[in-house]
């Protein structure tokens, strides 16, 4: 084979490998914008659920802190054992209230959980960029060892054209 097809197969392979390196950073480039826009909507999502929990416990409490009062104002007026029994009625309907809250507000334990799972994710992704840069320098020193053995095929070539001559 002569040297400018050789060449010529060179800059093809070249190609190739500026062709698979530019797929690969696309697709790196692609994966972290996905992942980006995850995250962002992970923090809206918590963001949004803090923001509800906040105003169903400002809620509850409004509504605690009325019952409280009635229930301290039928205490104050309570004379009767029918006005005795309401009061027994409020209690239990601010122990209901007070369960509902316990139930449906988010624990530290279910934060920790959503955090986790984001960290984990990051995890994944550093681990993926750190291969990223490890083919990329596999692929430099693929291109440096090749253009080393390109120069020692012409040495050999032309030292083998003078021995013959």
């Amino acid at each position: 084979m002569s040297s400018p097809q050789k060449e010529s197969q060179y800059k093809k392979l070249d190609k190739k490998i500026d062709d698979t390196k530019n797929q690969l950073d696309k697709k790196i480039d692609d994966t972290r914008d996905h992942l980006d826009k995850k995250i962002d909507t992970l923090d809206k999502k918590i963001d949004d659920t803090r923001t509800q929990l906040d105003k169903k416990i400002e809620d509850t409490r409004d509504q605690l802190d009325k019952k409280i009062d009635g229930v301290i104002e039928l205490t104050n007026q309570m004379v009767r054992k029918e006005e005795f029994n309401k009061l027994v009625k409020v209690v239990f309907n601010i122990e209901k209230d007070v369960n509902d809250l316990k139930e449906n507000s988010a624990t530290k334990e279910d934060v920790r959980t959503i955090l986790g799972a984001i960290d984990a994710f990051t995890g994944r992704v550093e681990i993926f960029d750190r291969k990223v840069i490890t083919h990329d320098e596999r692929l430099n020193n693929i291109d440096t060892k090749m253009e080393d053995h390109e120069k020692r095929i012409h040495q050999i070539e032309t030292t083998n054209r003078h021995n013959l001559y």
